[in-house]
């Protein structure tokens, strides 16, 4: 049996000991709470905010272009969904013949075949009879394989997230796609649009 003279008194580890796995515990926490956020996808668009202007003309943006004919399109420095502009594209049906008014950009995506892409944008109407959406146009080897427009319900007011996805086939070339307004007549605001690969497998 145990000896009952024996005092049993808990060990205790040395101060020093304790404060250092303290700090040491307490530097694990902020590293923990500064880790940098995973970064964005690269996007493959260039100018998507529209921060960049053309050098033609200051006031149209950098890289795109009207897409339809008398497409009344400028940069706007009063509504913006991210950075310090946006473009402000007017669809008037008696000026635009074509029944839309967009703008338009055209991307080489031979070195993306067999991959996954997400074109996405931020787009705000002025008015609720006017419908807005982005689009894509694929073309190849073979000729036209995708021709798609996304359009879906929007806010009354507000900026509105628009996503588009596309799997570039084996032999295809060209991708051209932009942002559209028609129906009605009236105003939408283009923002912070990006072409990115998927992280999502196939």
């Amino acid at each position: 049996m145990p000896d009952t003279n024996l005092i049993h008194r808990p060990v205790r580890a040395p101060l020093g000991l304790l404060r250092a796995l303290m700090l040491a515990g307490a530097a694990s926490l902020a590293g923990c709470a500064q880790a940098s956020p995973a970064p964005a996808p690269t996007s493959l668009l260039q100018n998507g905010g529209f921060e960049q202007a053309a050098t033609h003309d200051p006031a149209l943006p950098a890289w795109w272009k009207e897409d339809a004919t008398s497409v009344s399109y400028r940069l706007n420095n009063a509504v913006a969904h991210g950075g310090r502009r946006s473009l402000r594209i007017e669809f008037a049906e008696a000026a635009t013949k074509s029944g839309y008014s967009g703008v338009i950009a055209s991307i080489d995506v031979s070195a993306l075949r067999g991959k996954r892409l997400v074109f996405e944008g931020f787009l705000k109407r002025s008015s609720e009879a006017s419908k807005v959406g982005l689009w894509l146009k694929l073309a190849g080897e073979q000729g036209l394989y995708l021709n798609t427009y996304e359009t879906q319900p929007l806010l009354k007011q507000g900026w509105a997230r628009h996503v588009l996805t596309v799997e570039i086939p084996a032999d295809a070339t060209t991708l051209k796609l932009g942002a559209a307004i028609h129906e009605a007549p009236g105003v939408m605001w283009v923002d912070d649009l990006s072409f990115t690969v998927s992280k999502l497998a196939r």
